[in-house]
């Protein structure tokens, strides 16, 4: 994924990476996770188009954190992302034209925080 597919990436930065398989509309969808911090909790709610997370803490020291979200067809744009129920503006968002999707870049305080990904 963007950056982050080596193992020496992975190394460096402390990334994991997570993959959830979700249905819409009778269509599989892969949504993929690469965190420094951990992820669970993940929910997929097809009427309200939205993904919800939790990031817990991760193999990098109290800082920055970085979640790269993979949404691929699964959501389309403009995105509304949430942190603990308060909106997050400073996100990037990645085509991805080799699967014609979309990636989130969330740069975020580590620790315990839970996310929402939905079409605005």
């Amino acid at each position: 994924m963007l950056g982050y597919s080596s193992m020496i990436g992975e190394d460096l930065l402390g990334t994991s990476s997570h993959s959830f398989e979700v249905e819409l509309d009778g269509q599989e969808h892969t949504v993929r996770i690469d965190s420094t911090q951990n992820i669970s909790n993940f929910a997929f709610s097809p009427p309200k188009k939205s993904i919800t997370f939790k990031t817990i803490e991760g193999k990098l020291p109290i800082g920055i954190a970085n979640t790269m979200v993979n949404l691929g067809k699964l959501l389309t744009g403009p995105y509304s992302v949430t942190i603990d129920g308060k909106q997050l503006d400073n996100f990037v968002t990645i085509s991805d034209t080799i699967n014609n999707g979309t990636v989130l870049e969330l740069t975020h305080a580590s620790g315990i925080h839970t996310f929402v990904i939905s079409n605005q």
